[in-house]
């Protein structure tokens, strides 16, 4: 694929699968042949090829360190330069702009029944709850609780916001 062909338009995720791609059929290696080299199956490699899944930081790496390949360390760099767009991508439609919001506010607010608050969570916590609701995928759950995490910096910087929750228990 030329650089003139690529969608400019398309998706970061989309890009970064083309380039996988490109450097995958140049090589003469089939999605399955990468799979196995990089430890993951060809059908991961199908979905991030076709923007559909998040590569990790590994992933590119160990794409990256396959000598067929010749990448010289490009994949790796298209990730670090996605870093924002993916961490913002760890949240749901809904939630989106909500991280700006958070870090400018003066004072937030929130109201849980059944959870603590995502600003208030645990990593160890934050990983239980989020494992059932996204199925279980260890990458996609380690991106969601590292962007989560990040969140809890308002928390820590000069002037934080007053923070007030009310929540519920069970008695």
């Amino acid at each position: 694929m030329a650089a003139r062909d690529l969608d400019l338009a398309a998706s970061p995720l989309r890009v970064f699968g083309a380039m996988l791609r490109r450097y995958r059929v140049k090589a003469g290696m089939s999605q399955e042949q990468l799979g196995a080299r990089v430890f993951c199956s060809g059908d991961l490699i199908g979905k991030i090829e076709n923007g559909q899944r998040v590569p990790s930081e590994q992933f590119a790496e160990a794409c990256d360190a396959v000598p067929e390949l010749n990448t010289g360390g490009v994949l790796g760099e298209l990730r670090e330069l996605l870093r924002d767009y993916l961490k913002q991508r760890a949240y749901p439609g809904w939630f989106a702009g909500w991280t700006a919001k958070e870090a400018g506010a003066k004072t937030l607010r929130t109201f849980e029944l059944v959870v603590v608050p995502g600003l208030l969570q645990t990593q160890d916590y934050a990983r239980a709850l989020l494992a059932n609701r996204i199925g279980g995928n260890p990458e996609t759950t380690d991106e969601i609780v590292a962007a989560r995490m990040a969140r809890q910096s308002v928390l820590a910087r000069d002037n934080p916001p007053e923070l007030w929750v009310v929540t519920t228990s069970a008695s």
